[in-house]
């Protein structure tokens, strides 16, 4: 879903196992690029705490701009290459 003239994004992210149990403030940054409005976990949907620890499988929904979803992304897959 894009908003506006495509300035902000809504995306989707399926967590994998590698950040299980991670919190969600360590995915999302500290500036305004993106912020988590939705949180489905086992068929229930709710608007995440940025402390909630992410489960496999969980669907995150991320409203953010073309930079936030770069960091994201970059998060996510340095993770699954065995960083951070």
């Amino acid at each position: 879903l894009t908003l506006g003239g495509g300035e902000v994004e809504i995306y989707s992210l399926n967590i994998s196992r590698s950040w299980e149990g991670r919190k969600l403030n360590e995915l999302l940054a500290a500036g305004a690029d993106q912020v988590a409005i939705s949180l489905t976990r086992s068929g229930k949907s709710f608007i995440p705490d940025v402390d909630i620890l992410l489960k496999e499988n969980d669907i995150l929904y991320i409203a953010a701009n073309h930079i936030g979803i770069e960091e994201i992304h970059s998060k996510l897959d340095t993770q699954k290459a065995g960083g951070e």
